[in-house]
């Protein structure tokens, strides 16, 4: 069963900031990346317990890219509040949380 998805602003922000840094290298790698996001999020709506949770919130990792998307899990909706590199601080999804 596919949920329907709530990208928070937050998530929207991340996704744009990835893809100009990704553009500005090679505008196709910017058009993967916004392909592998999609992706990501479309398993998740479709698998959404099917993930990890990790300290609360549940993520799957992109294909090929060095990011994950953090989401909740809601009864009608996942909530898709974050997608960040690997290696930035988690304390940014932490906060977002709060």
């Amino acid at each position: 069963m596919s949920r329907a998805v709530l990208l928070k602003p937050e998530a929207r922000a991340d996704v744009a900031a990835a893809a100009r840094w990704y553009r500005d290298l090679e505008p196709q790698l910017a058009r993967r990346f916004l392909s592998a996001t999609g992706a990501a999020i479309q398993a998740a709506a479709e698998h959404a317990t099917a993930h990890p949770i990790v300290d609360s919130p549940r993520r799957i990792r992109l294909r090929v890219f060095p990011y994950r998307v953090l989401y909740l899990v809601e009864p009608e909706q996942i909530v898709v509040f974050a997608v960040l590199h690997d290696k930035r601080d988690h304390r940014v999804w932490h906060e977002r949380l709060a």
